[in-house]
């Protein structure tokens, strides 16, 4: 939960089944959007990613230098690490905004992918940080893709797309495939053990069975498709 109309000190909310709502303070992490107070100023963003592991224990919670890991059932943090902070390609760069996305993996590993978000005269621009694996008992990370904007997961692989091609992992990072290249990948819905491409918007997909490790073909829609898996 982040505050309305600015950037604050976030918060989690834990809705249980009887619909009764837990809230813990998250310190450190900041999330919002302020909106630009005139034409000539911009808009600022920070969006933490979060996770839960597989048994709904635990929730982690990642900023760009920070990696917070909540008790689900005592509704406090257990765990703050310090993260090793990204640089701006350049240093002169003005940086409006950050997101990060976060993925249970299983045990205590994540995978997290992000991006930053910079103004340069008219445009805006993003820059990805690429897909990290990250312990959340030490706060220790590896890269895993570093041209990837997004990961996920297809049953025991790790999808990561958005970068220079499609490529499949084992939950450990070793690599399976790496398919695609060159191409756009930035558009990625999964369904069962197979991974859909879009483009065009959304009306060309290349169809990749990831089990399989390859390209099983393409196929149109006369509109844009939302995969339903």
């Amino acid at each position: 939960i982040a505050p309305k109309g600015a950037i604050g000190n976030a918060r989690l909310a834990v809705v249980g089944p009887d619909g009764s709502i837990g809230v813990v303070d998250l310190p450190g992490v900041p999330a919002g959007f302020a909106p630009p107070k005139n034409e000539q100023e911009t808009g600022r963003q920070a969006s933490p990613g979060v996770a839960v592991d597989p048994a709904g224990t635990r929730a982690a919670v990642v900023t760009p230098d920070t990696l917070l890991v909540v008790d689900l059932d005592r509704l406090e943090v257990t765990r703050t690490h310090r993260l090793p902070t990204r640089a701006p390609a350049r240093a002169r760069k003005l940086i409006e905004g950050w997101g990060r996305g976060a993925l249970w993996v299983s045990g205590d590993t994540l995978a997290v992918s992000g991006r930053r978000y910079s103004v340069e005269g008219r445009r805006v621009v993003q820059a990805t940080i690429g897909v990290e694996l990250v312990d959340v008992r030490t706060g220790e990370s590896e890269p895993l893709d570093p041209t990837a904007t997004q990961v996920t997961r297809v049953g025991d692989s790790l999808l990561a797309f958005g970068g220079s091609a499609l490529r499949g992992y084992e939950l450990d990072g070793t690599v399976r495939f790496e398919l695609l290249a060159g191409r756009d990948t930035g558009y990625v819905q999964t369904a069962g053990r197979f991974a859909y491409v879009g483009s065009e918007n959304s009306t060309r997909f290349t169809i990749v069975d990831v089990r399989a490790g390859r390209v099983l073909g393409t196929t149109r829609t006369p509109d844009p498709t939302i995969v339903i898996g």
